[in-house]
């Protein structure tokens, strides 16, 4: 989804950030943070901060996640920890151990724009 040359080379090392020397991982993760922000801002209006074991941000309220691969992709989109009423019947939550911490649902996407806050909404949420 990115068309910009600088975005596609930082996508690239978006899913080998464990690889990356920790001058890199600065620099990754500060364009990574702005990318989440732009692509799936948190609904709450909280910051990305890094996953501490998984890979990707959650939001500083916990209640949101995004993985690398999903800021790599460049779609917006998210993991939340408030199960989606479709979700409730029946569907496991998708995560793959490791991948996205355990006890979040997703990815969902946003299905427009919130015209109070001006920012995605979510299904669940409106």
């Amino acid at each position: 989804m990115y068309t910009d040359p600088t975005d596609i080379a930082f996508a690239s090392k978006q899913t080998v950030y464990a690889k990356l020397d920790e001058e890199e991982r600065i620099l990754q993760d500060n364009w990574a943070k702005a990318k989440a922000t732009q692509l799936a801002p948190c609904p709450a209006g909280l910051q990305w901060e890094r996953h501490l074991t998984c890979p990707g941000f959650r939001c500083t309220g916990g209640m949101h996640y995004m993985s690398d691969l999903i800021i790599a992709s460049g779609v917006p989109s998210m993991y939340t920890r408030r199960c989606p009423p479709d979700m409730q019947m029946g569907y496991m939550p998708n995560y793959a151990e490791g991948i996205v911490p355990k006890g979040y649902f997703g990815p969902v996407a946003p299905i427009g724009i919130d015209p109070h806050k001006r920012q995605p909404c979510y299904p669940f949420w409106t």
